[in-house]
């Protein structure tokens, strides 16, 4: 019996401690929740090994926690999240990840060594230590039984808060918190719980606004909110009613029927703006219209989970990808279909594999009449180069009358090393100048971005329309690639604050707006879809999105992947409900207010809102 206590001690010490290094380095921050949890899982771990009386299921078992914990610490280091389900059958970028793994081993080898020199520790003591088990299996259920309803009691009672344990557990799939409250193998367990079995997530109270618009004063029409037999519909129905529209302004219809070049830029950022190394988008940036504060906050699934922000004006779910779940839906507000709406050829073009995350059905439905990548007819010397994706699709559209280009960049994909060749490409152009070697990498795949914007510009000049055309460029998220003291080299912004290290910029370019220079309102990508759509005059209802036109009235806000909020007023760190700043909401209201706009983006994607809201205003 005193031999058996010891083995079990010994199998929750090896998980308590995993947990307990995993949670340090991540948040240094520790939970009872995770203590109980550990607990939990020894008593079960100790239950199948007496149910088999074989050392191999406390190997296996261990050698399982050990790959979850390397794998999931090497995941967080890039995306600052769990490696959810949906991601690993659906969207898992196995060529991204693997390239990053030799760099982020020896970034973070003194925590990857502690977790397999305890793997070895525990195991020995494992080998040493095990007998036949003479526990009652009765008693050993019950004591799990106990445990977890222990466990359970004190999460209940936790019910207040928009983000309380309650909710988190039961009715939420937001992964980052979970990670913060209950460690690293509970989440797993949760997200594969909701995503096999779904989850009860509970809408909070919509505030009533009673206030009337004027279709000549906002961005609104007349648009029937009409309730049916679906719960989450009506929900939506009651949400979007009785939001703020954006207001018309200044801007309304300043860019009304020119042509469109929208570049979304793989990995830039502004820090590699530089007037000798990138001329053409220091020019860009410089001359064009910018948003200053602009931040790019990374989501789980990265490009995609930006292009999805970007293009659609919603928040990407949790519970799925979200990419490629729209492919199904309608989506009458994306570029594609706004522009095709408005009698413009639509084309979009991508230098890399023409089928990756699904975007042979993305760009279709999303209104392009002409989609090419590699596999499909772009065809390109370097499938790499932004440069030679701008050469080889120039001359689809450049003798149309009118038209809307959508660039897909990926010059400036991670790793920058001298096994990425475009960033072996222009390394030498580099030698003079003061950086670390991955810099020096980056900024050269930034000069291919830069060669293809020189490309653009005099393209368009020589065919006279560079007055006519619209350029916007915008990063989909931040260099990621690079670690926080490399950014430091290049970046005016304190690259190690939780917020700053996702500043940059985006710009829009052409002469009828370069006057006006600049914006200081707070934004992301999230808020670029509705903000064009007023600048080209088009007629819509801006309380259908999330993002908000930056150019008008509204007081701007970014919220990040983690659901952090930053503004010009304040910080909201999310996970740890810290509001640094002054706000005429409070806390709870803003907390409220962001769980909205992710519920409610959610239960849009999941219901095919849109389809049943056109038809239902067609009647």
């Amino acid at each position: 019996m005193k031999k058996e206590f010891k083995i079990i001690t010994i199998i929750f010490m090896f998980i308590f401690l995993f947990e307990l290094l995993y949670s340090l380095f991540l948040y240094k921050h520790f939970t009872i929740y995770i203590f109980l949890f550990s607990l939990l899982y020894s008593f079960i771990i100790y239950l199948l090994y007496k149910l088999f009386n074989k050392k191999w299921v406390l190997y296996v078992c261990f050698f399982i926690i050990l790959i979850l914990f390397l794998s999931n610490f090497i995941y967080y280091t890039l995306y600052s999240n769990i490696i959810t389900l949906d991601v690993l059958l659906k969207s898992f970028d196995i060529v991204s990840f693997g390239n990053n793994i030799i760099s982020i081993i020896f970034d973070n080898i003194f925590y990857l060594i502690s977790f397999m020199l305890l793997f070895v520790i525990f195991v020995f003591l494992i080998k040493k230590n095990t007998s036949f088990a003479v526990i009652n299996k009765i008693k050993l259920v019950c004591i799990i039984v106990i445990i977890y309803i222990i466990t359970m009691s004190i999460i209940l009672i936790d019910d207040k808060d928009i983000y309380s344990n309650k909710k988190i557990y039961f009715n939420m799939n937001y992964t980052s918190k979970t990670l913060y409250n209950y460690g690293l193998l509970t989440s797993i367990r949760l997200d594969i719980k909701k995503y096999l079995f779904g989850y009860d997530n509970k809408a909070s109270k919509i505030k009533v606004n009673n206030n009337s618009y004027s279709e000549h004063e906002y961005n609104i029409l007349n648009t029937k909110f009409k309730d049916g037999n679906n719960d989450e519909v009506n929900e939506i129905n009651n949400y979007l009613k009785n939001s703020i529209p954006s207001s018309k302004n200044l801007y309304t219809g300043l860019l009304k029927n020119k042509n469109l070049i929208f570049i979304l830029a793989e990995s830039f950022n502004t820090i590699s703006i530089n007037k000798e190394i990138t001329p053409n988008l220091y020019k860009l940036f410089n001359e064009g219209f910018t948003f200053d504060n602009y931040y790019n906050p990374l989501y789980p699934v990265s490009t995609a989970d930006g292009q999805y922000l970007t293009d659609v004006s919603l928040f990407p779910s949790d519970a799925t990808h979200s990419l490629e779940k729209v492919n199904k839906n309608y989506i009458p507000y994306s570029l594609g279909n706004v522009f095709k709406g408005m009698n413009y050829k639509t084309y979009s073009f991508h230098n890399y594999d023409y089928t990756y995350y699904s975007r042979d059905k993305y760009y279709p439905n999303m209104g392009y009449d002409t989609y090419l990548g590699i596999g499909n007819g772009l065809n390109m010397k370097d499938t790499r180069s932004d440069y030679d994706m701008a050469k080889s699709s120039i001359g689809y559209y450049i003798n149309d009358s009118k038209f809307l280009v959508y660039y897909l960049t990926i010059s400036g994909h991670a790793l920058y090393n001298s096994n990425n060749t475009v960033a072996k490409k222009n390394y030498d152009k580099l030698k003079n100048y003061n950086y670390s070697v991955s810099v020096k990498y980056y900024m050269s795949t930034q000069i291919e971005l830069d060669n293809m914007i020189s490309y653009l510009f005099s393209s368009l000049e020589d065919k006279g329309i560079l007055d006519d055309t619209v350029i916007v460029l915008l990063p989909d998220h931040i260099p990621y690639g690079l670690k926080e003291k490399e950014m430091s080299e290049l970046s005016k912004n304190d690259v190690y604050d939780e917020f700053e290290k996702y500043h940059s910029s985006m710009v829009i370019y052409n002469k009828d707006i370069n006057k006006y220079k600049s914006s200081d309102n707070y934004c992301s990508n999230i808020d670029i879809l509705p903000t064009l759509l007023n600048l080209f005059g088009y007629s819509y209802d801006s309380r259908l999105m999330m993002g908000r036109d930056i150019l008008s009235n509204n007081t701007g806000y970014a919220v990040f992947g983690n659901r952090n909020v930053i503004s010009r007023d304040y910080r909201f760190i999310s996970i740890d409900s810290i509001f640094e700043g002054k706000s005429n909401i409070s806390s709870d209201e803003l907390k409220n207010e962001i769980y909205l706009k992710h519920r409610i983006s959610r239960l849009i994607l999941e219901n095919d809102y849109y389809k049943y809201l056109w038809e239902v205003n067609s009647d």
